[in-house]
């Protein structure tokens, strides 16, 4: 017989201030703003995350994940489209 295994997940604060503050990120992202622009803002990411933190608390969030991918998306298509009509 196998003995289950309680395992909790803990998040980090650096994790914590990401999700709570990700409609800022999101926000600046859909406004034009560069991931690496809103990364080294230390008004938008005031615990000064990583990329590679960054992309790690990603991986670990699919939602928030899917959440900057579509800013991203809209941004790079809505330029895109900016320059065909301009």
């Amino acid at each position: 017989m196998k003995k289950s295994v309680n395992t909790t997940t803990t998040k980090s604060n650096q994790e914590l201030q990401l999700i709570k503050d990700q409609d800022i990120f999101i926000s600046n992202l859909m406004q034009g703003r560069t991931l690496t622009e809103c990364i080294t803002d230390k008004k938008i990411n005031q615990q000064q995350i990583s990329f590679q933190k960054f992309y790690a608390i990603l991986k670990k969030n699919p939602e928030l994940e899917g959440r900057i991918l579509e800013a991203r998306k809209t941004v790079s298509y809505t330029h895109l489209r900016a320059h065909e009509t301009g």
